[in-house]
């Protein structure tokens, strides 16, 4: 094996597609979402939870991330909250900044061994 990857939003769509090539090419898969995949890959390992939620988030990465070592990440999950500038929220803001920005944010912090120092790039 490759090494451990985690790919969150990975039930369905992009994130499924992500899962499966990476299963393909020999990396162990830790997906997470709210709703379980059709089928599991050989050997993968699910964990339910609501990346919206801060506190859940931390408990499935605590789950993710006891006895193996994560190496890569797929931040796919995120949504979206279409409409009019008129109509947007600030309820609207705070979830998409939470699950699109956050999620990736905590993910990342909770993948870093200690004294690791990782870039951003945009």
């Amino acid at each position: 094996m490759a090494g451990f990857v985690l790919v969150t939003g990975a039930s369905r769509g992009i994130g499924r597609a992500c899962a499966e090539r990476l299963a393909a090419d020999g990396y162990g898969i830790v997906t997470m979402d709210l709703a379980a995949p059709e089928k599991l890959l050989a050997g993968e390992v699910f964990i339910p939870v609501d990346l919206s939620s801060e506190t859940a988030t931390a408990g499935a990465l605590a789950e993710a991330t006891r006895g193996r070592a994560i190496t890569r990440l797929v931040n796919n999950v995120g949504t979206v909250r279409p409409g009019s500038v008129e109509e947007a929220t600030s309820a609207d803001l705070a979830a998409v900044v939470s699950l699109n920005l956050r999620c990736s944010i905590q993910c990342v912090q909770a993948l870093l061994r200690p004294g690791q120092m990782i870039g951003f790039f945009a």
